[in-house]
Parts: C-alpha cells; structure tokens; sequence
C-alpha cells in the first residue's frame, strides 16, 4: 500500500495451501474462497505476479484466465517473475557444442574409479592448482559452471590423460575456435550467472521495493552487459581472464572477438 507521502507498506497477509490437486481451477477456487472468507475487495486488486507455471499462465484455464473471466475480478496487469536466471541463460548463450564435449570427458574420467584414480595421480605428479575435475551431472543449467571452469584450467592435463586412453580424444580439444568458445563460456557463466545474476537478484528483493526502484537496478545490469559487449568489439578482454590467457597463447594465429557479441 502506498500512502500520501510516499511510503510503502507491505504485509503478507497469508499462504495458500493446495492440498491435492494444483490445476488453475483450483487454485482460482482456493483464492476466491479465502477472499470471501477475509472480505477482501478485489475491486481494488491491481497487478498479479506469477511464477509462469502453465497453471497459472494456461491461456483457457490457467489462474489468471479464469480471473479475467470471472465478473468479481477487475481488470489486472499480470507480471512474470524476473528472478529467472536460468532461462536468461539458456537463451543467450548456445554452446552445447562446448558442454557436450566437456560433460563427455569429465564423464569419462570419473565414472571408473581407476580412471579418476589415475588422473588425479597425474595432477598431483603436475603440481596442478586443482587436484581434481568437477563431476558434471545433469542438473540446473547455471549450477554446472563450475565444470567447464575447471576443465579449462586442467586443459593440459585433460589432454595428456586422454592421449594415453585409446579412441577417446576428442580433436575440439585441439581447435582455436572451441577453445576460445570454451574460454568465452568460462568467463560468460559468472558474468551471467552465479554471480552478477545473484546480485541483481538480490538487489529485486526485500522490502520497501518499488517499480522504480526495480527498474533502476535492471537498467544498471543492462548497462553492464553492454559495456562487455562493447569491451569485445574493441578487442578488450579486460572482463574476460580465461580469453586472454587463451588468446595470449595463439602465437598470430586469427580470432574474431567480436563475433562473441
């Protein structure tokens, strides 16, 4: 609620329990019933807020089609959440092409004991900064950055162990091309997820938030994004430390940076 002067006053007023079916039909009986219940008047409801569950967002029955539908409801605006970094990400960057092969190799190394044994043997024979490579499983997308991190880092030794293990090398390992597209998703993943994704998201929530607010921090990350885009185009690997060291190492050969834009 929005006073006079401007300040904001939030209450949660209760949490709906569903005890057995979740369709839209009963979610849209088990709100109206509790708005009955507590005199609500939702002649005054304004906005709706969803988390984009096709129970909610069902075009004919979803939640907020049978609101529309029903004369008690007024007109209201219908907003998705925005705190969903996964789909941000698996929109903007396609590179299954680089995940396949690292989730294969990493699969490969650690699904034998022996294997596992031996490359970590090889890790510590090379003194690596990591003494081992991430299990990667098949879980939420911005949970597996980690993996394609430390294979980067372990590239070398990667190699070495899968030239000794007959058939399974993989030529990318090789190529400049997947190399720095493995480098670009390195640096991308904490660019666009577990990190400055968390801070905005951090930053939507708590109390006394307003539209304007919101809008300001998002604009802020906007601007972020732009900038490394723009870093790119001038061939400035400033945000992006595993590009350059990958860069540092390609001896004249040619790459186009802006083309990760």
């Amino acid at each position: 609620m929005v006073f006079g002067d401007f300040t904001v006053k939030e209450e949660f007023v209760k949490l709906l329990p569903l005890h057995e079916r979740t369709r839209g039909e009963d979610i849209f009986n088990v709100f109206l019933k509790f708005g009955k219940e507590c005199n609500l008047p939702l002649s005054k409801l304004v906005a709706i807020t969803t988390d984009g569950a096709p129970s909610i967002t069902g075009r004919n029955n979803g939640f907020l089609a049978l609101c529309a539908k029903d004369e008690s409801f007024p007109s209201v605006l219908s907003y998705h959440c925005i705190m969903h970094q996964e789909a941000l990400c698996a929109k903007v960057l396609k590179f299954d092409h680089v995940m396949n092969v690292v989730t294969r190799v990493v699969n490969y190394i650690r699904s034998s004991s022996t294997r596992h044994r031996l490359f970590r043997n090889l890790l510590n024979v090379s003194d690596t900064e990591h003494g081992d490579i991430i299990f990667h499983a098949d879980i939420r997308w911005v949970s597996r950055g980690k993996t394609p991190e430390r294979s980067f880092c372990l590239l070398d030794e990667v190699r070495d162990f899968l030239k000794s293990s007959p058939g399974q090398y993989y030529q990318e390992l090789d190529e400049i091309s997947w190399l720095l597209d493995l480098a670009f998703l390195t640096d991308d993943i904490p660019l666009l997820t577990d990190s400055k994704l968390n801070e905005l998201n951090l930053e939507l929530q708590g109390i006394d938030r307003n539209i304007s607010s919101m809008i300001s921090v998002v604009i802020a990350f906007q601007k972020k994004l732009k900038l490394w885009i723009a870093h790119l185009n001038r061939n400035s690997l400033s945000h992006f430390p595993h590009m350059k060291s990958n860069v540092e190492t390609l001896n004249g050969c040619e790459y186009d940076l802006p083309s990760f834009t």
